[in-house]
């Protein structure tokens, strides 16, 4: 490994390498964090997460039943201004935003057609006109295939609104399975529990507000209806210029039209991104444009120990090469002409540059469970790169992942 040096994790060390420039923001940059043991992993994107939030910012990790976030955090709360709540994600959005978001997730989850989103839109209001409450439970419960029955035979809807609501609804009946279906989906990978009295605080509030650390756990099914769906309200709140981080832990995206790769690929220094991976590059093996495209330029970059020696390669190319110095010496004789009896000697000194990468494959392979390669962007006014091997003993952990 090249111009090594070994540098032990700090708070002081987390700032000067992450934090995303002069604003004094707190914030780090986009970072991706891949390899080596789930504890050691987890454990240090905690350690910056909280390093963000002790800056002053509310941090949302989202995660498939990592237990590392789980025993820190419990899943679906949050604690604001000392109380613990529960997380109401479309709590503080409009109907309009509502419907989009949920569109958005159908679009990307079920291949919903544009129509869909009036059919939600339409399913919504009139929730809204019988004075029922607008959340995941309510919308999940409502019998979406019955929709027309359901405007027709309530008694808090005005004769009026009926019918505007089914001449602007018939039109599109043909997408109202799809809807259905769609919700069916939500319904069984429901994370909300059916709590009562108990003390509701919305995502945009929490998003918004003070420094704050809420972790959701979206479960192990491979099912991507949830966490599209908090894809889709962490972008919402992106768009209205909130500043957080978003930890995603181990759920890579799909394809270049999901949600999740619109959220990976966005270089934004307010709201960024921090995504974890036991191996990212496995996890785009085939599809190293997405792959690149995720670990663009201006990425903190923090790979941990790889297995995989295709990864390692992958990973060694994106660290790049630099020009090293040749020198070839050829010795040889020769013999003046006629002389039978003189002869000379000379050497000649042949130099060239020779590329050769800056980290090679079998340095990641070899890396210590507690350490890591960090390279990140120079702050704001600084051009150039910088990598360091980082000492993350400070996280407790030993060889064995305890």
């Amino acid at each position: 490994m090249r111009d090594r040096k070994e540098i032990a994790a700090s708070n002081g060390i987390l700032n000067d390498f992450f934090l995303a420039g002069s604003q004094n923001s707190g914030m780090i940059r986009k970072t991706v964090i891949s390899g080596s043991l789930n504890v050691v992993r987890t454990k240090f994107a905690l350690m910056l997460a909280e390093n963000v939030c002790r800056n002053g910012n509310p941090v949302v990790i989202v995660h498939r039943s990592n237990l590392v976030f789980n025993e820190k955090y419990r899943s679906g709360t949050a604690v604001y201004n000392g109380e613990e709540y529960v997380l109401d994600l479309f709590g503080d959005i409009s109907e309009n935003e509502l419907a989009s978001v949920l569109y958005e997730v159908g679009k990307s989850t079920a291949n919903l057609g544009i129509e869909a989103k009036t059919v939600i839109s339409i399913g919504i209001e009139a929730l809204k006109k019988n004075g029922d409450s607008i959340d995941l439970l309510t919308l999940c419960s409502f019998p979406w295939e019955m929709i027309s029955a359901f405007i027709f035979n309530s008694r808090n809807i005005d004769v009026s609104d009926k019918l505007v609501l089914i001449q602007r609804l018939a039109p599109f009946s043909e997408q109202i399975p799809a809807v259905a279906a769609l919700f069916t989906e939500f319904k069984v990978h429901l994370m909300e529990k059916q709590c009562v009295n108990v003390k509701k605080i919305s995502l945009s509030k929490v998003l918004q507000g003070d420094a704050c650390i809420v972790s959701i756990d979206v479960g192990t099914d491979i099912n991507d209806v949830l966490a599209e769906t908090l894809f889709s309200l962490l972008k919402l709140n992106k768009e209205k210029g909130y500043r957080f981080l978003s930890v995603i832990d181990s759920i890579p995206a799909s394809n270049e039209n999901s949600i999740a790769f619109k959220l990976y690929r966005s270089t934004d220094v307010q709201s960024p991104v921090m995504i974890v991976s036991p191996d990212l590059a496995q996890s785009y093996a085939g599809k190293l444009g997405l792959f690149n495209d995720i670990v663009g330029s201006g990425t903190n970059v923090v790979v941990l120990a790889h297995t995989s020696g295709y990864s390692a390669d992958v990973w060694s190319t994106y660290f790049g090469e630099y020009y090293a110095q040749k020198e070839e010496v050829s010795s040889g004789n020769s013999r003046e002409n006629y002389r039978f009896f003189s002869k000379t000697s000379s050497n000649t000194v042949t130099r060239s540059e020779e590329r050769r990468r800056i980290i090679l494959p079998e340095d990641i392979i070899m890396l210590d469970t507690k350490m890591a390669i960090v390279q990140c962007g120079y702050k704001d006014g600084e051009r150039g790169w910088r990598y360091n091997v980082l000492d993350l003993s400070c996280l407790g952990v030993n060889k064995s992942g305890n």
